[in-house]
């Protein structure tokens, strides 16, 4: 990617915003300091750890990838048929996903790590920028699975690594909150994959309007 890889850094910070700001509703993650901070110095240090969420999944969405490739993982798969009459469905229940939230949040969180995708796929793909689905119906299935595998093991680490920190957070998750690796509940590793997925379509859009570039080729480059 070149210098456009540091860019991952700068896009990775306001979607991870995002997720904190939608956690006010739902309060499934908390923060444990040292010491009491001030304001500018949270923002401050957590968009610098927001910073590398971006630039590790997909970097470690690349190696995967790779391997798929040479052990033909996902090939001679089936396109995805697109109905377009079902692209406006999706938007749709994805804002009623993220409309649910307040009054639900016990109930919906789970729409938290869904929802993004109900939206921004249906939009990207008729917008003809660069896409999950566009992959899909090519019958390109390679891609998705490796982002997927990749984000579930990037968090696996990042559960290990907070385990034993401070700073750290820890999740309280109603109703599946139990059978705990290490603060994750084990249901809840199964958000991981799809938040793989928000990642690579937000990056692929931000990509897309602001630099021209489909960041797919950047993976499918031999």
């Amino acid at each position: 990617m070149g210098k456009l890889f540091f860019w991952l850094f700068a896009v990775s910070v306001p979607l991870w915003w995002f997720f904190e700001r939608i956690n006010v509703v739902v309060q499934n993650w908390h923060y444990i300091f040292v010491r009491p901070i001030s304001d500018l110095h949270y923002v401050i240090q957590a968009s610098m750890d927001f910073a590398t969420v971006i630039p590790a999944v997909l970097s470690t969405s690349f190696l995967v990838y790779d391997c798929c490739r040479v052990q033909n993982i996902g090939e001679n798969w089936s396109p995805l048929r697109i109905r377009k009459s079902l692209l406006g469905l999706s938007v749709l229940l994805g804002a009623v996903s993220f409309s649910a939230l307040p009054y639900f949040p016990h109930e919906t969180f789970p729409l938290v790590w869904i929802a993004p995708i109900l939206i921004l796929e249906p939009l990207a793909y008729v917008a003809k920028l660069p896409c999950l689905l566009q992959l899909l119906e090519q019958g390109e299935w390679k891609l998705p699975i490796a982002i997927m595998a990749s984000t579930l093991f990037t968090g696996i680490w990042w559960g290990l690594w907070n385990f034993y920190s401070l700073p750290k957070w820890y999740y309280t998750i109603p109703y599946v909150g139990f059978w705990k690796i290490f603060e994750m509940p084990f249901l809840g590793y199964f958000g991981y994959p799809f938040f793989g997925l928000i990642i690579f379509s937000f990056t692929a859009v931000v990509f897309g309007v602001c630099f021209k570039r489909n960041i797919v080729d950047f993976f499918f480059q031999k």
